[in-house]
């Protein structure tokens, strides 16, 4: 319910970006931008939808159950989205970009941080030490 919630009101990853694109290249409201990209979605999601199904083995169950979700996510999202404006959708979408770029950093230093301390566990063993 959270993804739809998130669909609903403000974007997904891709539309995040093209929400910004339009607001600034464009001058559109956040509103007006989200809105003009759900329906400019819909040809993408049907084609991609189509194809992902024939080509893979879709768990029915979880889809419905991901369906209901998603439905009933987007549809208080985007009353939100409705009711609050341009200020809670620009407030959600710079929270969701700081979020997005601290994982991204935590990631590269937990990324860094693993070889060494793998090559240090290594390194300990052979030489017959134990860290255990």
């Amino acid at each position: 319910m959270l993804v739809g919630l998130w669909s609903g009101a403000v974007a997904m990853a891709g539309a995040t970006f093209a929400v910004l694109v339009i607001v600034h290249f464009f001058g559109k409201s956040f509103l007006e931008a989200r809105a003009t990209d759900i329906v400019a979605a819909i040809p993408e999601t049907i084609i991609s939808t189509t194809i992902l199904v024939m080509a893979a083995n879709v768990d029915w169950n979880l889809l419905i159950s991901m369906f209901v979700c998603s439905f009933a996510g987007a549809w208080v999202g985007s009353h939100m989205a409705v009711t609050h404006g341009d200020k809670l959708i620009k407030r959600l979408m710079v929270l969701i970009a700081i979020i997005m770029i601290l994982k991204v950093l935590i990631g590269y230093l937990i990324s860094q941080l693993t070889p060494k301390i793998t090559h240090d566990i290594m390194t300990e063993r052979r030489a017959g030490c134990s860290l255990f």
